[in-house]
């Protein structure tokens, strides 16, 4: 299990539209929770990242990152390889 899950080594995630430092969440699951996601235009398509990890237990994903997979072709992070 890799920890901590960071939504940017996830393949779920992409970054914003003219806004390249903000992620958004493009997993249907996390989606299917958001009201903003279900009824965004093209502009602002999935749900927040950050919104995302800070709603906490009562959310698809949350802190846990339950929803997390790793991007396929993309290294652990360095915080999360070993004696670094």
């Amino acid at each position: 299990m890799t920890f901590p899950k960071y939504c940017s080594d996830c393949k779920h995630s992409a970054p914003e539209v003219n806004s390249e430092w903000n992620l958004r969440c493009l997993n249907k699951h996390v989606n299917a929770r958001d009201e903003w996601a279900l009824a965004a235009t093209k502009i602002g398509k999935g749900t927040s990242c950050s919104s995302e990890r800070a709603r906490g237990y009562f959310s698809a994903c949350g802190r846990r990152g339950a929803q997390w997979e790793q991007r396929a072709g993309s290294a652990p992070s360095a915080a999360e390889t070993p004696g670094r």
